[in-house]
């Protein structure tokens, strides 16, 4: 059976690969009985029937790369860890109440106080009502803190004690002059419309 010039090159370059990979199976034989005749005749308690790996090894940098490698991977240990970041969520929260403490304690102001007024929905006397809400946005107490309210009218009744109109009408007592203490608030609703732009004019601040 006559092969053309490419069936002759594949069968070829076939032949070469098997004799390659039997030329390397014969050299990797040979040097393996050759370590282990030297580390016999190295070592004096070496047996060809030991089961210790120690004794025949056919690697024997294997060990010494493995420790250098696991000395890589070492990591701090998680207690180390743990205690680092708990000493550091405690110095963050004494930094935050120092800085708090600095900063609503020295800078009050009557802008400080907030006002939101919110409808609820419900209608008094076919007038819809309105819930308010101020709120102390200082660390220090404020008090006698008046709102201006010109005109204000309500067909729900307010008890006086949340919020006092004066005679002239144009300011509201809040809580009847008692202290809003720091990051307090307090709430009251009227009915009305249009609602009222309730604004802080005037206050105490007691720290």
């Amino acid at each position: 059976m006559k092969l053309g010039p490419p069936a002759r090159l594949v069968v070829s370059f076939s032949l070469m690969v098997v004799v390659y990979t039997k030329i390397q199976v014969s050299t990797f034989s040979y040097q393996s009985i050759y370590s282990i005749q030297t580390r016999k005749i190295a070592s004096p308690h070496f047996s060809p029937l030991s089961t210790n790996a120690k004794d025949y090894s056919l690697f024997p940098h294997t060990k010494k790369r493995k420790k250098k490698k696991e000395k890589k991977k070492k990591i701090p240990k998680p207690n180390t860890q743990m205690a680092i970041t708990v000493k550091s969520l405690i110095a963050i929260v004494i930094m935050s109440c120092l800085i708090n403490k600095g900063l609503s304690g020295n800078n009050c102001s009557l802008d400080d106080i907030n006002i939101g007024t919110v409808r609820t929905g419900r209608e008094i006397k076919e007038k819809p009502e309105w819930n308010v809400t101020v709120i102390n946005n200082c660390g220090c107490a404020q008090k006698a803190i008046e709102l201006s309210c010109k005109g204000f009218q309500t067909a729900e009744p307010l008890d006086p004690s949340t919020l006092l109109q004066s005679k002239q009408g144009d300011t509201c007592l809040l809580i009847n002059g008692s202290s809003l203490e720091g990051f307090d608030s307090v709430r009251f609703s009227y009915a009305w419309d249009p609602p009222f732009l309730l604004l802080p004019v005037d206050s105490l601040i007691s720290c």
